[in-house]
């Protein structure tokens, strides 16, 4: 069993999935596209580890 795999894309957002079945958890969005889109940094989508959305 492997941990959880977190990639950074610099300047925009860091997402972790869960390798065995590779369902995106959370991406948090530090940079959004547009400044009046979202002024604060925010996580969207938040799943469970079935899948299911949260957020």
């Amino acid at each position: 069993m492997s941990g959880l795999r977190v990639v950074h894309a610099h300047g925009d957002r860091i997402t972790i999935t869960e390798p065995v079945t590779g369902v995106e958890l959370l991406s948090y969005v530090y940079a959004a596209e547009a400044a009046w889109e979202s002024p604060k940094p925010y996580i969207h989508p938040l799943r469970t580890l079935a899948g299911d959305v949260v957020t």
